[in-house]
């Protein structure tokens, strides 16, 4: 393969200092929290790779590749003998890569970043399209449209946050993936694009678009799969009622502002629905939205009046409002009603009525966000298997008949 010598600076933090870097893969959205990405991105931590032997080995492909070393730094070409690694999962330092290196990677079983690639060839797309586990290459900004019929037939989970267009045959392309993709660095999308990513059987995160036409809307409601629009700010009431009719995972956590035509609409989705960029919701809206039969987080919610408390608890499904601080006892009255789990993350303190209120609750309730607990709402808590609270979290007594009432009544874990 032909390369061509770009002067990069380059340092340590850039290529090795990556301990404890997550890979993130999609496996639907994690259990016990709301702001999760709804893909679930189940965390796998990576090695980090021996830095000083990698660039003294860099610096010998450099050279094969260039000639004699210069006062810059040279791309940092991926060759097939760095691919033979042992350890090839973190290659995110290289900036190209040869076809034979490409067709050496296709071969390994874990996953693969090839964040720093700016450039991929037909031939490299190709062979990486056989690799069968969670491949990055959100370095890219730009694909061939030969090279995107390649990737489409890749079988696991493709991220590609780095491509801001989309050509319409790539799209078709795309459209016929059985798999995860991410295309998270699209600000736009024509209704051509949209129609045939329709067609995409699998996850598919969108989170750069800033705007969808209501044809567009119409025509990604009709994908099989998760389906993440994070980045858009506004949705029209077209679009709502015809997103609604999507039938997995719907992703809108950039809507600051929902009218209550549609959340009426979007009560009608059948499966999770994520709305956690929402800071306030009208009656109204609590009202249709606790008609919603599925997974319902509203985490950006900080205040929950005890009129909207009563009506969400009516909701049939997991509920997350990880971002309420305080609740009244009213609230928790209410919300003890609820079927299903109950995601309460973000208070940081509570009542004895409430924490009375809430032992009542009959699905699992996170309450991990407690500072701390008086020693009747511990009890009350502790009373109910199905409560999680932080075992950090020290009753705050009053007197020592308290402590002592406490220790008798209260089974404590075991001390380690």
């Amino acid at each position: 393969m032909s390369t061509v010598a770009i002067a990069l600076e380059s340092s340590n933090d850039e290529i090795g200092g990556m301990e404890g870097v997550k890979s993130r893969r999609w496996a639907g959205p994690q259990e016990g929290r709301g702001d999760e990405r709804p893909f679930g991105f189940v965390a796998c931590v990576c090695k980090t790779r021996p830095i000083q032997s990698m660039q003294s080995k860099r610096a010998s492909l450099n050279q094969h590749h260039f000639g004699a070393p210069s006062v810059m730094s040279t791309i940092n070409v991926l060759t097939k003998e760095v691919a033979e690694e042992d350890d090839p999962f973190y290659l995110n330092e290289f900036t190209a890569i040869d076809d034979d290196a490409a067709e050496c990677l296709s071969e390994q079983c874990s996953d693969l970043q090839l964040n720093g690639l700016t450039f991929l060839s037909d031939a490299a797309a190709e062979s990486l399209s056989k690799h069968l586990e969670y491949l990055r290459l959100n370095g890219l900004t730009s694909l061939s449209d030969r090279a995107a019929r390649s990737l489409a037939k890749y079988r696991g989970d493709l991220c590609l946050d780095g491509l801001t267009d989309l050509s319409d045959d790539a799209a078709i392309s795309f459209g016929k993936q059985c798999c995860n993709v991410s295309l998270c660095g699209l600000a736009s999308l024509s209704d051509v694009a949209a129609d045939s990513l329709s067609k995409h059987r699998g996850g598919l995160a969108l989170n750069g678009l800033e705007h969808l036409s209501d044809v567009a809307a119409e025509k990604l409601s009709k994908m099989e799969g998760v389906l993440e629009l994070d980045g858009l700010s506004d949705l029209s009431d077209a679009a709502s009622a015809s997103l609604s009719k999507h039938r997995e995972y719907l992703g809108l956590n950039g809507l600051a502002v929902l009218s209550d035509s549609s959340a009426a609409s979007l009560s009608l989705h059948d499966g999770r629905l994520s709305l956690n960029g929402l800071t306030n919701l009208s009656e109204a809206a609590a009202s249709s939205l606790s008609k919603h039969k599925g997974d319902l987080s509203l985490s950006g919610l900080t205040r929950l009046s005890d009129t909207t408390a009563e009506c969400l608890s009516r909701n049939q499904g997991d509920l997350w409002l990880c971002g309420i601080a305080r609740i009244s006892d009213a609230a928790a009255a209410s919300l003890c009603k609820h079927h299903g789990n109950l995601g309460l993350y973000g208070l940081t303190e509570i009542s004895d009525t409430a924490a009375q209120h809430l032992s009542k609750h009959s699905g699992r309730l996170s309450l991990y966000g407690l500072k701390f607990l008086s020693a009747a709402s511990a009890q009350y808590l502790q009373s109910n298997a199905a409560i999680s609270i932080n075992s950090s979290v020290l009753p705050d007594f009053c007197s020592m008949e308290e402590i002592v009432q406490y220790f008798v009544e209260v089974e404590l874990p075991p001390y380690n």
